[in-house]
């Protein structure tokens, strides 16, 4: 009996071995791609934007700590929903085991990634968002302006629909998980995470600790990302079309000066191949000197542009 016969994606993941490249993860990550495809055309869910690295957009960097960021759209998130992504998730993690690949599929709002301190063999993390249109508007400005270029396959204009206009720099440093709030939590060794879990979406929130394994990926996202959003608010189209490897150079060259933010990206760019068995405390300081810098930067360039827009009273 196949997969789809059972009503389980029929894809079976291909061979990949404890010796295998990264490349080789290729034609698994495809094949998780198009079983999700496969749940919009069958009705299961509304519709689907592949996200980062999952996207036509950026070109993935082949490593063995995969992170797949896929958004799924429903007219409600039930259980008739979650059980059937649970379905999903033991069919692939089943297969990928027999082929010494873990697998792991999480709902969080958060820079999440899986407390492995080194890597023994690949993982694949299928990092969801799953949406109701309502909810998805209720996500903060930032998020919906930088996802807006992704194209959804059922309405390739959904997210460009549903974006705001473009957010300034005080929404940048004071609005929802802004630079300021980012800043703190590093600093104080503690950030906050939302997740839904499966199959009812029941919301729970729990928080990821300096001792934490994961806690240097919550540095790494909350710097690279604050650095993609500096860009976006100041009408960069280089922060929606640059890779990894080349935007941060172009930002620290032409945007905001950071040796601290370069560090940051060569130990993550490790990190995807090794796991997070680095220093914490050097990346918590890293994260906070380039964080407190943007702070000042946007401070003081939202006092310039606020002086430049106050109309004099003896006009």
């Amino acid at each position: 009996m196949t997969g789809d016969e059972k009503g389980y994606p029929a894809t079976q993941p291909a061979q990949i071995g404890d010796n295998a490249s990264a490349a080789t993860l290729c034609p698994v990550i495809e094949a998780i791609k198009s079983d999700l495809c496969d749940g919009v055309r069958k009705d299961r869910c509304a519709d689907l934007a592949f996200l980062g690295n999952s996207s036509s957009i950026y070109r993935w960097t082949p490593c063995f700590m995969v992170d797949l960021d896929i958004f799924l759209f429903a007219d409600v998130l039930d259980e008739h929903l979650g059980n059937w992504l649970l379905d999903c998730a033991a069919w692939w993690r089943a297969g990928l085991l027999r082929q010494h690949v873990d697998f792991e599929l999480r709902i969080v709002e958060g820079p999440y990634k899986p407390a492995i301190a080194r890597l023994k063999r690949p993982v694949i993390v299928l990092h969801l968002g799953v949406f109701t249109e309502r909810s998805y508007l209720a996500s903060p400005p930032l998020k919906r302006w930088g996802w807006r270029k992704y194209k959804c396959l059922a309405e390739p204009g959904r997210l460009a629909r549903l974006a705001p206009s473009r957010p300034d720099l005080t929404e940048l440093l004071c609005g929802h998980k802004g630079v300021e709030y980012r800043l703190n939590a590093i600093a104080s060794g503690s950030v906050t995470m939302h997740e839904l879990v499966l199959p009812s979406f029941r919301e729970v929130v729990f928080s990821v600790s300096l001792d934490h394994v994961n806690f240097v990926e919550c540095c790494f996202a909350y710097a690279l990302s604050s650095a993609r959003n500096h860009a976006r608010v100041l009408g960069l189209e280089e922060a929606d079309s640059f890779p990894n490897e080349t935007y941060f150079e172009w930002y620290s060259e032409n945007v905001l000066n950071s040796e601290a933010l370069l560090r940051l990206l060569q130990i993550k760019t490790r990190c995807r191949n090794t796991g997070f068995d680095v220093d914490k405390s050097l990346v918590q300081t890293l994260t906070v000197q380039y964080l407190r810098s943007l702070s000042e930067t946007l401070r003081t360039n939202s006092e310039c542009r606020t002086e430049q827009t106050v109309t004099p009273s003896t006009a």
